[in-house]
């Protein structure tokens, strides 16, 4: 029987001084550090224009590749059940 010891006491207890570290720096950290221009930026500039067209743009990219590949499972699945059913159909004409 092999047992998982990844998260033992004593791991969690080895690197529990980096993970209070890490959460102190993520609190202490100003939020405007995560800014960009389309959030706090002139609405009207160019720039926040462009960026916002550059996300607009992406956020399209990752559609139309998730459409895609749903659509290849779903195509696959329907492939796959008209071969059982036709597997079926040939065993029970035997």
């Amino acid at each position: 029987k092999r047992e998982f010891t990844f998260l033992t006491t004593s791991r969690l207890q080895k690197y529990r001084h980096i993970f209070i570290a890490v959460v102190l720096m993520l609190v202490t950290v100003s939020p405007n550090l995560f800014a960009c221009g389309s959030c706090y930026g002139d609405p009207h500039s160019s720039q926040t224009q462009g960026m916002n067209a550059a996300i607009m743009s992406m956020l399209g990219i990752t559609a139309t590749l998730f459409l895609a590949m749903s659509t290849f499972v779903f195509l696959l699945r329907r492939k796959v059940a008209m071969m059982r059913a036709k597997s079926v159909d040939s065993e029970g004409a035997k």
